[in-house]
Formats: C-alpha cells, sequence, structure tokens
C-alpha cells in the first residue's frame, strides 16, 4: 500500500531482532543503540547528571567489561576498550543522589519493534507475513544489501521516519 514503506521495513527490523541477526558489533560502535535513556524524562543520561562538573554534551553506556556505567567515547566512534551492552535495563544514581531507572535506546527499540509482527506488518502495508519472513530472511544472509532512497519518500508526511525505518535495517545488520 502506498505509504505504508516503514510498516513493512519495521516489520523487517522486527524479524532481525526476534531472530537475533543483528550486527552487534557495527551496533555497538556505530549507532546511538547502546546509549542510555534516563526512565523520568525519556532524554540520553548524561555525564552531567551523574558526575559534578560533567559534561552536558557527554552521553552514557553501560560497559560488559567493568559492569559500570561509563562515558560513550566522545572524540570518535572507537569504542576504546569499551565493550557496550545493549539490553540494558538498571537502576543509576544521579549526583543528587536520587536513583532512576535507566534503559539502552536498543532496550527500547526492542520493545517498540515488538507490535511489528509480521502478521501486523502485513495488516498496514499490504504485504503478505510470508513475504516479509522471506525478504527478511535474504537480507539476514545476504552479504551486501542495497536500497535506491528516492527523494519522493521524504515528501509525504512522515516520509523522512519511512526513511529511518528502512536505514534502521541497514543499522541493525551493519
Amino acid at each position: 500500500k502506498p505509504g505504508t514503506d516503514a510498516a513493512l521495513a519495521l516489520g523487517v527490523c522486527h524479524l532481525i531482532m526476534r531472530d537475533d541477526k543483528v550486527n552487534k558489533d557495527f551496533v555497538k560502535e556505530q549507532t546511538d543503540l547502546p546509549l542510555l535513556i534516563r526512565g523520568d524524562t525519556r532524554m540520553f543520561l548524561k555525564q552531567s547528571d551523574v558526575q559534578a562538573n560533567g559534561q552536558a554534551n557527554h552521553f552514557m553506556m553501560w560497559d560488559a567489561r567493568s559492569n559500570a556505567l561509563v562515558d560513550a567515547p566522545f572524540r570518535s566512534l572507537k569504542l576504546e576498550g569499551i565493550d557496550p551492552e545493549l539490553d540494558v535495563r538498571r537502576t543509576v544514581k544521579l549526583k543528587d543522589g536520587q536513583e532512576i531507572e535507566v534503559r539502552s535506546v536498543f532496550s527500547l527499540l526492542r520493545d517498540r519493534l515488538a507490535e511489528y509482527t509480521p502478521e501486523n506488518a502485513s495488516k498496514m502495508c499490504g504485504v503478505s507475513p510470508k513475504m516479509i519472513e522471506r525478504l527478511a530472511k535474504e537480507i539476514m544472509r545476504a552479504k551486501a544489501v542495497s536500497s535506491v532512497a528516492q527523494t519522493s519518500m521524504c515528501k509525504y508526511f512522515h516520509g523522512n521516519l519511512a526513511e529511518r525505518s528502512v536505514a534502521l535495517i541497514f543499522s541493525l545488520t551493519g
């Protein structure tokens, strides 16, 4: 159905997550999915939230190696010895002593994609669940995948979100 590209793309993303075909190394280094989100404000957890004299433009992630809250690399995408945990749901203490729940963007994305089963995506976009499964499997098996992004998609209402949904496939699979 015209204008439902996002539903199809998110259905594919649902399957990539469900089947654990996420390129974790790529996602950890090249995306914001390991960054932490505050449960109280739904904003990124910043260094200034947890450290006296912390920077408001430095974000936080959970390091699996040290099992601790750490600054996300700031000057480059290189992880510099950090192994970001992707599926995070924890409680952290802010600099004022308050404890809040934080979740990684990856964790929130997993929850959001849960509703985009092939059956639900099919109802939205008109592509059969079997074809959505087939497309996802072909993408997950492929060594390389490409998409021709047409400039007309962004001219539709929420077209930028449709383009982002397609890009999410590439982000999850590296």
